[in-house]
């Protein structure tokens, strides 16, 4: 449902983002700084309540293919997988 959601809005999505400007400086917190209002303007102009809120976020994971994930953070949640499979 989100999914389809996005996409058949992605250009109203598009234009928010533009507005909110662009979240890869060094010094935001794009969870905080940019995401949050992202989400929150995107579905206040469709009308509809704010289901990407903070805790969400994890679900945008889906939609990024394995080699556009840097390799520093695939080391880290690799590490984490390995850990996870050794804890009884």
């Amino acid at each position: 449902m989100l999914t389809k959601l996005i996409v058949r809005n992605f250009k109203r999505f598009d234009s928010i983002e533009i507005e909110l400007g662009n979240p890869w400086h060094d010094d935001t917190k794009v969870s905080d700084d940019f995401l949050t209002p992202l989400f929150k303007a995107y579905f206040k102009r469709l009308g509809l309540y704010n289901v990407m809120d903070k805790k969400s976020f994890y679900e945008l994971a889906r939609f990024i293919t394995r080699d556009r994930i840097d390799p520093e953070v695939r080391d880290k949640l690799e590490a984490i997988v390995r850990v996870s499979l050794d804890t009884p």
